[in-house]
């Protein structure tokens, strides 16, 4: 995930840079069907091997800067709400526990900071999936889904300057091919001082991406991942901590590809 702003923030005040529900009855409605976890029919066949339960949530979170030179860039930011969907094994009476599998996760991150003669725009989209054959693999037991492996690339926890998004993470347990697009716009005669070209930054980043666990309420209504560190090329420690609202619930046939 491109930090191109993540200089500007350090050297000033600290910002973020680099990203929306759906869903259905709730675990004892009509229990809707939908064919492949709410992707499109003809991305994957289904399966022969049952049914399992396809929970969304309306995701929101924080963006945070920490170890920045004296913490004068240190900061947090609110994420723009976004979407998170897993599918979860289960039969007619809800969902139960097993192998899971990440399908989409995407949030936004909009903001503006004005700060010593210097204004940038951020308009960032990150974007894992959709994935109806699964981005990331984990196993959920009572209410907490503990990702498989996921290893930090090089440079992670060395310093604050060594973790890039060309190292990414490797591993079945990762949100894979995280997307990272945008743009941060520099208004100022000092953007170059802030690591920035006056007018536009784009910003374009795909990596594998390390998750925390994700730990629900124990009716799944809710769900919440303390903070994860993500790469950035700038002066600083970047993470990412989500909150979620289920907003569906359905039984959907397992795509073939997921089938054993």
């Amino acid at each position: 995930m491109i930090r191109v702003v993540a200089l500007f923030c350090s050297l000033l005040i600290g910002c973020p840079s680099s990203p929306d529900g759906d869903g259905g009855p709730a675990p004892g409605g009509d229990g809707g069907q939908i064919p492949d976890g709410g992707t499109s029919p003809a991305d994957v066949g289904v399966g022969d091997c049952g049914e399992s339960w396809v929970l969304s949530y309306e995701i929101g979170g924080s963006f945070h800067i920490e170890e920045t030179p004296l913490g004068a860039g240190d900061n947090v930011e609110p994420l723009t709400p976004g979407v998170l969907r897993i599918r979860v094994p289960g039969g007619e009476d809800g969902p139960g526990s097993g192998q899971s599998h990440l399908l989409e996760l995407n949030f936004r991150e909009d903001f503006e900071v004005t700060s010593f003669g210097i204004r940038t725009t951020t308009q960032n989209s990150v974007q894992v999936g959709p994935a109806p054959c699964g981005a990331g693999i984990g196993d959920l037991q009572g209410n907490i889904l503990t990702w498989d492996a996921c290893t930090p690339g090089e440079g992670f926890g060395v310093d604050r300057n060594s973790w890039t998004p060309e190292s990414g993470a490797s591993g079945p347990g990762c949100a894979q091919d995280m997307r990272t697009s945008g743009n941060v716009h520099c208004e100022g005669v000092m953007c170059g001082t802030a690591g920035l070209e006056e007018g536009d930054n784009p910003q374009n980043d795909r990596y594998d991406q390390k998750l925390n666990n994700l730990v629900f309420s124990a009716d799944l209504s809710t769900v919440e991942m303390e903070k994860v560190e993500i790469p950035n090329r700038e002066p600083s420690r970047t993470f990412i901590s989500l909150t979620g609202t289920q907003t569906g619930a359905q039984r959907a046939p397992i795509p073939a590809c997921l089938c054993p």
